[in-house]
């Protein structure tokens, strides 16, 4: 019959996302090409950094709050940015000031406001909020049906990937970073997203193995193992 019904109320746990303040990429950028190229160059990509600003609203947006979180906002505002941002990295010095642009982004614990003239922090802000998405979504989906088991065990498969990038992207800024974001910070992050992959490989291995107590038990203690871990890190990050 395959239903899980049984674990329904097993605790999936998710983290918070970064919030972010309005950007203009527009006006420093334009700025920038014209004293340094030509004021026709600028001009000339004014449509490219106005779709560049849309996305970043839409990304700002669905940071905004959980009820706006969906694969279709991932797919049509987070991977659309982020791919235009690493393309704005490598053609112009936005990790340097020379561009005069700041990211500012909020830390998760104490709202406080961090801001960082280095595109490596907006990307990693940015990759963040998409591991948290993924999180919430595979938290959020049925583990009645082994379908939805699958499921959130790919979303939950997707942030840990994900979290392993911004930790390449923080490796390489040397600011004051907010915790979430430290090495330490993404560990945590990083240990609920696999502690909750494990879960799902408990909810199907408990479904098909029923009669295979000792493999279950085994499962069953290594996640909550897993779970200690993830209470101990965050008492202590």
């Amino acid at each position: 019959s395959g239903t899980m019904a049984t674990h329904l109320t097993d605790p999936i746990l998710y983290f918070p996302l970064k919030k972010t303040d309005s950007l203009d990429w527009v006006k420093p950028m334009k700025a920038y090409i014209k004293d340094t190229i030509s004021q026709h160059e600028a001009e000339n990509l004014t449509q490219s950094l106005e779709h560049l600003q849309r996305l970043r609203k839409a990304v700002k947006d669905l940071g905004d709050g959980r009820d706006k979180i969906s694969e279709h906002g991932l797919e049509q505002a987070i991977y659309p940015y982020a791919t235009l941002l690493m393309h704005a990295i490598a053609h112009f010095p936005l990790i340097d000031g020379r561009v005069k642009l700041s990211f500012s982004w909020y830390d998760v614990s104490y709202r406080k406001k961090v801001s960082i003239p280095n595109a490596h922090y907006e990307f990693a802000s940015v990759l963040f909020n998409a591991a948290a998405m993924y999180q919430w979504l595979g938290s959020n989906e049925d583990k009645s049906t082994p379908e939805g088991v699958k499921t959130a065990f790919k979303h939950f498969q997707t942030a840990a990937g994900i979290l392993e990038q911004v930790k390449e992207k923080t490796a390489t800024l040397t600011d004051r970073l907010p915790a979430e974001l430290s090495i330490d910070g993404l560990a945590v992050f990083a240990q609920l997203t696999l502690t909750s992959a494990h879960h799902c490989s408990y909810l199907k291995a408990a479904t098909e193995m029923k009669d295979k107590y000792t493999t279950l038990a085994k499962l069953a203690a290594e996640g909550a193992a897993m779970y200690e871990n993830v209470h101990a890190l965050m008492g202590h990050p």
